[in-house]
């Protein structure tokens, strides 16, 4: 089937939709050989095992697994005869905190024995990125970030600056000291700001809510 680039980008998200999706929230694999797998996401991806349903609950057993505070990112399901042909699956990634650490992964999975597919960088979302193999074949990627992109549908929050009760929801404002004092730097001359705004004071606050009583 060939494909038209153009008129696939003009899908987009209607207007008005009651809900926006904000990001994925697990994968769930079908895999055959349950420990072996298991052994993999901890032992290899360093995954931590939140819950386990017996063969009793699941056929085959299911095992939950988490990477942050959320209950489980991926979970495994030990129904698969064989190995996964990828035929509804293309590949799932993972996000790591930096550039040092993709690579360090690339290292630590070769000395893993790991079979790796790719190391570079995409086109699309432009990260720096390695993938490979889990025991059953399913396709794995790490990356360190996509670029982000302004979503025009979404309202930016505009503060203003002469609010005081956007920019003190604690409490009072600050004394004006605050917005111009600096630390002083040895062998560094201190020079006022090139612009100086009039931000919420303590002392504007008080003179104001004298003005009004």
């Amino acid at each position: 089937m060939t494909i038209d680039p153009a008129a696939l980008k003009r899908f987009t998200r209607p207007q008005g939709m009651p809900f926006r999706i904000g990001k994925i929230g697990h994968v769930v694999l079908n895999v055959s050989n349950m420990e072996r797998s298991v052994r993999f996401y901890t032992e290899v991806l360093g995954f931590k095992v939140s819950d386990v349903y017996p063969e009793e609950m699941v056929p085959g057993g299911m095992v939950f697994m988490r990477c942050n505070a959320d209950h489980h990112g991926v979970a495994l399901v030990g129904s698969m005869k064989e190995r996964s042909p990828n035929v509804e699956l293309n590949h799932m990634a993972f996000e790591v905190a930096t550039l040092d650490e993709v690579l360090r992964a690339r290292d630590y999975l070769r000395k893993q024995g790991v079979q790796i597919d790719f190391e570079g960088r995409r086109r699309a979302g432009v990260q720096i990125a390695v993938e490979f193999r889990d025991p059953d074949g399913h396709r794995v990627e790490l990356f360190n970030t996509h670029y982000q992109l302004m979503d025009i549908e979404v309202e930016p929050v505009r503060w203003d600056p002469a609010d005081g009760k956007k920019i003190t929801p604690w409490g009072l404002p600050a004394q004006k000291k605050w917005f111009v004092q600096a630390t002083p730097f040895e062998g560094v001359a201190q020079t006022a700001p090139a612009a100086m705004g009039e931000p919420m004071s303590l002392e504007r606050f008080l003179a104001e809510q004298a003005q009004k009583s």
